[in-house]
């Protein structure tokens, strides 16, 4: 993985407040990372976000009224 991001402190302590087990809250976050392919947003100098966030864009005022 590249460098990590502050945004990834960010969700792992949510699964930490959610689930109340950080060994349960690391191994959600570890496969969220690694099953889903969410390592791609944290990678480089935020590359994979700024993709992640112009696709949601497009959908979204795709879908939604003006």
């Amino acid at each position: 993985m590249g460098i990590l991001h502050q945004g990834m402190n960010f969700i792992a302590g949510l699964l930490v407040l959610e689930l109340w087990d950080e060994e349960e809250a690391f191994l959600v976050f570890a496969h969220m990372l690694r099953g889903r392919h969410l390592d791609a947003l944290f990678e480089g100098q935020g590359e994979g976000l700024l993709a992640f966030v112009r696709l949601f864009e497009r959908i979204f005022n795709q879908h939604l009224p003006r």
